[in-house]
């Protein structure tokens, strides 16, 4: 028995005479007939009973014909849905966010590995420019860039540190109130990147101006005028400066120098198959990476 024998019974069963089956197939009646005639042969009994105005199913016929014309048209919809996927746009997401994240570049390939079927792609943006960006579907950012219109869950809790050279005499101690680093001077990052914007207000918090030595817009400048002991510096606890020997590094006792990053989309775009998944895969996987203290964060 083939697919095509198949597909000749049900027309002729739905079109109950074989000349006419024939003519719409654009075959023989005598091939009709024969492929017919086969497929009695073949299950041994009679499918059609002939009369003269056509033929009408026998009850072995109409047993055979309810279940493959269901399989044929199985089949057909398989065969559509796998031509479908050629010509189908690939399902897109979009990230941003204005944080160095070192584990993004790890969460953006994983991610690609596991769904090829979808596009990941990730934009950095300015602070000054996310409130007014709505073209993306999730962003990476700090609670207070929150807003009513976002959905958010949060993905992990940052402590900040002071980060000083082993020279500096602050290096003795294991944990400092903030106040108490008002006579050194700080290395910064860019003065409009969160992490320092947060600096400036936990500084104000304590009512101290930080006396900036040196202003870097390269990591790199960073660590190394850091490690020269021109300066102490506000940092991430999941900074890779903490891989530095050279460093030490303090908890801030007073004020609480700890913020919440979340993952967000907007309330004006359901969260659909695509996004669900990804928002449930970034979650576990940050998760992991704290879990394996594999998470960093440049500032």
């Amino acid at each position: 028995m083939n697919l095509l024998a198949l597909r000749y019974f049900c027309a002729v069963a739905r079109r109950g005479n074989i000349t006419l089956t024939a003519s719409q197939l654009h075959v023989s009646q005598p091939a009709v007939s024969k492929i017919i005639r086969g497929l009695e042969a073949e299950l041994g009994v009679p499918l059609f009973r002939r009369e003269p105005d056509g033929v009408r199913l026998t009850e072995a016929g109409r047993a055979l014909y309810d279940k493959a014309d269901e399989a044929l048209k199985l089949l057909d919809d398989g065969v559509q849905a796998a031509k479908n996927t050629r010509f189908a746009p690939p399902q897109k997401l979009r990230l941003v966010t204005f944080h160095n994240f070192g584990f993004l570049s790890e969460l953006y390939l994983s991610f690609q590995q596991a769904h090829e079927e979808i596009q990941l792609s990730l934009r950095q943006l300015s602070p000054q420019e996310f409130p007014q960006q709505e073209r993306y579907d999730f962003a990476i950012v700090p609670e207070i860039y929150l807003t009513p219109k976002h959905e958010s869950i949060p993905l992990f809790t940052e402590e900040f540190l002071l980060a000083v050279p082993q020279s500096c005499p602050l290096a003795e101690r294991k944990a400092v109130d903030l106040a108490e680093a008002a006579p050194y001077g700080f290395l910064v990052m860019n003065p409009d990147s969160p992490a320092q914007q947060f600096f400036q207000a936990m500084c104000q918090l304590v009512q101290f101006r930080p006396r900036v030595t040196v202003e870097c817009n390269s990591i790199n400048t960073f660590h190394a005028f850091l490690e020269a002991g021109r300066g102490i510096a506000f940092v991430p606890a999941h900074s890779s400066l903490r891989d530095h020997s050279s460093l030490a590094f303090l908890r801030i006792l007073r004020p609480s120098c700890t913020r919440t990053i979340h993952l967000c989309w907007l309330r004006s775009q359901p969260l659909d198959t695509t996004r669900l998944l990804f928002r449930d895969f970034c979650q576990d996987y940050v998760a992991r990476h704290l879990k394996d203290h594999a998470l960093t964060a440049e500032f």
